[in-house]
């Protein structure tokens, strides 16, 4: 059976938004971290590794379809 919950009121709205951008500014005042060295080249490898297995996919697709050189 589901539980029929009362709807809210605008007040309650108008206090769940007021809350909501209360913390949207304080998440904004933190700003951004820096990241360290490593961290920037593992994700710019991954970055390099998704384009290269795109690659990879396309030209296999682009093979078994018929268009490629056959062995």
């Amino acid at each position: 059976m589901v539980r029929q919950e009362k709807p809210l009121t605008v007040i309650e709205i108008a206090g769940l938004l007021e809350e909501h951008a209360d913390d949207r500014t304080r998440i904004n005042q933190l700003g951004r971290k820096h990241l360290s060295f490593g961290l920037r080249g593992l994700i710019w490898g991954l970055r390099i590794y998704v384009v290269l297995m795109i690659v990879a996919v396309i030209a296999n697709i682009w093979q078994s379809v018929g268009f490629g050189p056959h062995g």
